[in-house]
């Protein structure tokens, strides 16, 4: 098996760049001093060399874009505190890790005070170089040995300048302190870390923050980067623009980004009429009367033997009495003699008791609900519709090249305020637009507007978006953070404080909310029955008009009397 290489990037100041080997002002420091202090550090670098163990490979010189990967592992050998500002100054975070390993070799022939120990722990703690290792001794003009001194961090060494600790407060809310499930999380690794939180509220008009072309930034963004705080939280999305400029955490949830959009048409009170059956049950009932119409008009080219058998001597209109049986109504004719007949009037009776029974008791409860028609369910629909397009600022990165849908869509700033009051009018479909938002946001507004009106969806996602926190680029917090927020999502914790704050049973088609309970009728209520019994009267007069039309006309006489 091959032994993976780890490489050690050794930098001597004086080799590397001649002008940059100024040495301290120090009484007696001569040019036989540096001469000395030149070989001193060839040496240490010769002893090394021999003792290199197998595996491990030196770098020599400054180091070139064209690395495989950043150095990890450093070691620097400076005469002062000028040598060891000018090699600071040249690290890049795209070249060096700055969560990896540094020792620091001082190899001044008089040794290093206190204060510039102190000054060069306090200038790679504000790169966020926190792995290191100052070794120094005072060798004096001798060169004979002395103690070899160890300094970092600790307190009882030297005693690092305090950091405070900034966050971004989450931008959906408006409080001084951490919420939802970011500030849950945030607050228990805190706890874990032992530190404390010191929340920045961003204005609603930067938030997040733009990266413009012109390398300027804006809002949460530009106080990353200027490292005026720690880190970012807050949903914010990994894009490469930010990958490019700040150092990202591990992924903890992937948001999903939908589209909201108006409800269908709502039913007419004569179109609720037809609710309470399916239409199965519908076509059923229709083939039933078809079959009985069909059976009847057989009859009527039968001999009256046949006729009489069937449905009795003194039934002159079978047809009408089947129709009125149907609604309710009494026969109107004498009840048949003969059992055969009687048989069949009582399983036409059971038959129409049973579906009316069923009908009217589901109507009373249809007749109340507001019902409508199926929304625009895919991005296929919203399309043939052409329906407008609402959409918040940050996301017209996502549309910028689609100029059909530019053209219908209209930005409005991603402020939650501005989104209540839209899900609000889409709801009533007072606002018949399509907007963009987070899966998250929509289920959090149904869960908690669902009595009065609820925001349905689009089952096709647009684009999901993995969020993490946002790190500067020379952070040492992001490795940290990434083994904390594993071991959370690994313990199932984040998952449940997920659970408290989106529900998916208040944003799938099939979940059920609460209806009010039964009320009187109302002629709201019953208006589609008014519509029905306007259309009936008309029908009434129609075959009344026949009648009297008939009395003159002999052929429709015998026309309505075979069909009746």
């Amino acid at each position: 098996m091959k032994m993976q290489t780890q490489r050690v990037m050794v930098i001597d100041i004086r080799a590397v760049d001649a002008n940059l080997a100024t040495s301290e002002s120090h009484d007696g420091y001569s040019a036989q001093d540096s001469i000395r202090n030149s070989h001193l550090q060839r040496d240490i670098l010769d002893q090394m060399l021999q003792q290199k163990p197998s595996g491990v490979a030196f770098k020599f010189g400054t180091p070139t874009t064209n690395n495989a990967r950043r150095y990890y592992y450093n070691l620097f050998l400076v005469d002062g505190y000028l040598a060891f500002r000018s090699l600071i100054s040249r690290l890049d975070p795209l070249l060096h890790e700055f969560t990896g390993y540094y020792m620091i070799v001082v190899t001044s022939m008089y040794g290093s005070e206190n204060s510039t120990l102190q000054q060069m722990i306090a200038d790679l703690w504000a790169l966020n170089i926190v792995n290191v290792v100052v070794v120094t001794a005072n060798l004096g003009q001798t060169g004979e040995s002395a103690d070899i001194l160890l300094y970092t961090y600790f307190e009882a060494l030297i005693t690092p300048y305090q950091q405070r600790n900034y966050f971004l407060t989450n931008p959906i809310t408006k409080r001084s302190q951490l919420s939802g499930v970011e500030g849950n999380m945030l607050t228990e690794i805190a706890q874990r870390l032992n530190f404390s939180l010191h929340v920045v509220q961003m204005d609603d008009a930067v938030k997040w923050g733009t990266i413009y072309g012109n390398d300027t930034t804006s809002g949460a963004v530009k106080m990353v980067l200027e490292e005026t705080v720690n880190l970012t939280v807050g949903s914010f999305s990994m894009r490469a623009e930010r990958l490019a400029l700040m150092k990202p955490s591990v992924s903890y949830y992937t948001i999903r980004v939908i589209f909201t959009v108006p409800p269908g048409r709502p039913y007419s009170a004569f179109e609720k009429l037809f609710h309470p059956f399916s239409t199965l049950t519908w076509m059923m009932i229709s083939i039933v009367l078809l079959f009985g119409f069909a059976i009847i008009f057989v009859l009527k080219l039968s001999p009256v033997s046949v006729r009489h058998f069937v449905y009795g001597r003194t039934v002159l209109m079978p047809a009408l009495n089947m129709v009125i049986i149907f609604f309710g109504g009494p026969s109107t004719s004498r009840t048949p003699g003969r059992n055969f007949a009687r048989t069949l009037l009582f399983l036409w009776l059971y038959y129409c008791l049973v579906m009316r029974s069923l009908y009217q008791s589901s109507l009373f409860e249809y007749l109340q609900q507001k019902k409508n028609y199926t929304h625009l369910d895919s991005l296929r629909k919203l399309e043939a519709e052409r329906i407008p397009y609402w959409m918040s600022t940050g996301a017209v990165l996502f549309v910028s090249g689609l100029k059909y849908v530019l053209k219908r869509t209209t930005f409005i700033a991603n402020r939650n305020e501005l989104f209540i009051e839209a899900f609000h009018r889409q709801s009533t479909n007072e606002l018949r637009v399509a907007i963009l938002a987070t899966y998250d946001r929509v289920a959090y507004y149904n869960s908690r507007h669902y009595k009065r009106a609820i925001v349905h969806v689009v089952k096709d996602t647009v684009l999901r978006q993995p969020i993490c926190l946002y790190f500067p680029k020379k952070s040492c917090l992001a490795k940290v953070f990434d083994a904390e927020i594993e071991n959370i999502q690994m313990s199932g914790l984040f998952d449940y404080w997920l659970h408290q704050y989106v529900s998916d049973r208040f944003i799938t088609p099939t979940a059920r909310y609460s209806q009010p309970p039964p009320a009187m009728l109302t002629n709201e209520h019953l208006l589609g029955c008014y519509q029905t019994l306007l259309v009936l009267l008309g029908m009434a007069g129609v075959v009344f008009l026949l009648e009297l039309l008939s009395t003159r006309c002999f052929w429709l006489r015998r026309l309505l009397e075979f069909l009746i």
